[in-house]
């Protein structure tokens, strides 16, 4: 299909769809004309879940990706000395365990 062909296929398409009562009704539905901001973030928010208490960092040196974003997080909850010092601990040996393989 060429362009010459595509344009006059577009352009009854685009009057066709392209009127007022359609414009508003997708504003509308969208919340954002008359504005509805819940309508619109509203299922864009997660659930933020509290826990009970929060779960104390592991002595052991985290060996995987997920135990060491595990210790950070829980790191970041609580700014330890001995908790940055497990992080470290678990990037050397990544690093280490990397460099092997």
């Amino acid at each position: 299909m060429t362009k010459r062909l595509f344009y006059p296929l577009f352009r009854d398409s685009w009057k066709e769809a392209f009127i007022t009562d359609r414009i508003q009704h997708v504003f509308k539905k969208a919340g954002i004309w008359h504005l509805d901001p819940e309508r619109t973030i509203g299922p864009l928010r997660r659930l933020v879940l509290e826990l009970a208490s929060p779960k104390p960092i592991l002595a052991r040196t985290p060996l995987t990706s997920r135990t060491t974003r595990r210790v950070y997080k829980e790191y970041k909850r609580a700014l330890t000395q001995k908790g940055l010092a497990l992080i470290f601990r678990g990037h050397e040996e990544l690093t280490i365990k990397d460099l092997i393989n």
